[in-house]
């Protein structure tokens, strides 16, 4: 309610201000708003981007209309993985799967997904088998058999893998902290007064859902990904690839 209130007050400061009109139309959730923001500045990127999603996410909506906005934006991003992963999603929503894959193999042989951060994260969980020929083969060999072993294991907690996803995209979690991570795993935060000041520093103070959230995915994905575990000590030792890089994967 507050940053609606805010983003009000800046469309009345200034009707023709872009970022106002696509931060009240996120929030919203509408669509009309999202495209008057598009018409103020068809050259960007972002309010195509969202309408995509929003029409995704809405009954009945059109698939093929969200692969339009999706494809606009990915013209006028073309570097940009999320809206890659998004123009993957509209296309695998109306049923293009052929180019859905071909959009993916055309992303990573750019090297668009070989970026240290959000490889594996920014693929939606029915996306991830087609993930798999893609890490065959390349700079990184360990990264396929820790996919494969991922890929075996994540049934069994694909809510909570979900959920996850939502709070990464929502800028709950940062896969790139290493430190949220660690203290999820090992302290509760609703009971620990050393963890609660560190929340509290860092600014993430009220953060007490989703740090035992994280908690509980962070223990539930150590029982469930022995694999895993296993793969990524060895990738450790043998491959060239960064600490933090497999550690997001």
């Amino acid at each position: 309610e507050e940053a609606l209130r805010h983003f009000e007050g800046a469309v009345k400061l200034d009707p023709g201000l872009y970022e106002a009109w696509l931060g009240l139309g996120i929030l919203q959730q509408s669509r009309e708003v999202l495209e008057k923001t598009y018409a103020l500045d068809p050259t960007r990127y972002e309010a195509a981007f969202a309408l995509s999603d929003l029409l995704l996410k809405s009954p009945g909506a059109s698939r093929e209309k969200a692969v339009i906005y999706a494809a606009v934006a990915v013209h006028r991003a073309p570097a940009h993985r999320s809206v890659l992963n998004g123009f993957v999603r509209a296309l695998r929503a109306a049923g293009h799967e052929e180019e859905a894959v071909a959009v993916m193999r055309s992303a990573a042989a750019d090297g668009i997904w070989r970026h240290p951060r959000q490889r594996i994260l920014d693929v939606m969980y029915p996306d991830l088998p087609v993930v798999g020929p893609l890490l065959q083969g390349s700079e990184y060999p360990g990264l396929a058999r820790l996919h494969s072993a991922v890929l075996q294991a994540l049934p069994a907690i694909r809510e909570q893998f979900m959920e996850l996803r939502q709070m990464l995209q929502s800028g709950l979690a940062d896969p790139g902290d290493l430190k949220y991570f660690d203290a999820a795993t090992h302290f509760d935060c609703d009971t620990n007064k050393e963890e609660r000041a560190w929340c509290r520093e860092t600014g993430r103070e009220g953060s007490w859902t989703e740090y035992s959230f994280m908690r509980q995915w962070s223990q539930c994905s150590l029982q469930a990904f022995p694999t895993a575990c296993q793969v990524i000590s060895e990738a450790i030792g043998q491959s060239s690839m960064d600490v933090d890089t497999i550690i997001d994967c």
